[in-house]
């Protein structure tokens, strides 16, 4: 049987941009998840809702709030998982995406990318011991959301650690179910991540690299998270990707590339869709 998907897209802005993405993914074989952001104006999701009017195979989650670095982007990837487990049907992968994403390649092609590669899981994980202190930090100290960001405290986590080791990566995967239900079997190993986690800085970068290193699906973790990023020069956040991009994103094997911005550039968004076989909106 061909591999079947779970699409999580989290948003909150941008209506024509979502669309983008979700043309190009939502299809009657695979769920696409939706998460609103419920910080957003009730009339610009509402905006985002319409713009995906009609696409098939689409399910909207219950909002959580949700701020830059805070608890609440890890939390959504928690009740997406839980709820494709228990509401999916006969699912393969879970791939966590935003709404400023786009794939590099169709859905098709990555159904057969992944023929015969259960349950290999890809997603980035570096032990946080061999970090920056400044990242070692995130997870070390406790932290306090005020204002939508967390804020660091002088205090220690001394909550008792989830795992042997921690891990660090971009929260960006593609999960293989069993890895998914392995997370979700037991409710005390997960409320013993959560806690640790719930008080960090970015835990979302953490949480489920941590967990699947302890998990026994750690020696079929592949490094390759299926994502094209440019942190031009260092810098902490990924480039807005432009036409002058062609050239590296398709000669990219990864699935999806991040972050794009359609008022910006639409004709590399037009020209991407074309090569896929995509709708425009």
């Amino acid at each position: 049987m061909s591999v079947r998907f779970v699409f999580f897209v989290i948003a909150h802005a941008q209506p024509r941009q979502l669309a983008w993405l979700i043309r190009a993914i939502a299809n009657p074989n695979d769920l696409t998840l939706i998460h609103i952001n419920a910080r957003t104006k009730e009339a610009d999701a509402a905006a985002l809702r319409a713009a995906v009017a009609g696409a098939p195979g689409v399910a909207f989650m219950p909002q959580r709030p949700v701020g830059w670095g805070g608890w609440g982007l890890a939390e959504v990837d928690l009740d997406a998982m839980s709820f494709a487990l228990q509401n999916g049907g006969d699912w393969d992968y879970f791939v966590n995406l935003s709404g400023q994403d786009y794939p590099l390649a169709s859905v098709d092609q990555m159904r057969a990318a992944l023929e015969g590669e259960a349950p290999r899981t890809y997603l980035e994980a570096r032990p946080v011991r061999d970090l920056a202190p400044h990242f070692r930090l995130r997870s070390l100290l406790r932290h306090s959301e005020r204002g939508g960001r967390p804020r660091r405290t002088l205090l220690p986590n001394l909550a008792p650690r989830p795992a042997p080791a921690l891990y660090q990566g971009l929260k960006w995967g593609v999960f293989h179910r069993d890895f998914c239900a392995w997370l979700m079997a037991d409710s005390a190993r997960l409320e013993r991540a959560c806690t640790f986690f719930r008080p960090t800085k970015i835990p979302d970068e953490s949480l489920l690299s941590t967990m699947l290193m302890a998990s026994p699906f750690a020696q079929t973790r592949s490094d390759d998270h299926k994502r094209f990023v440019d942190f031009e020069g260092g810098k902490p956040n990924p480039k807005r990707l432009a036409s002058s991009d062609w050239d590296a994103l398709i000669q990219s094997d990864a699935f999806f590339a991040r972050k794009f911005d359609e008022t910006a550039d639409p004709d590399l968004m037009r020209r991407l869709a074309a090569r896929i076989g995509a709708p425009s909106p």
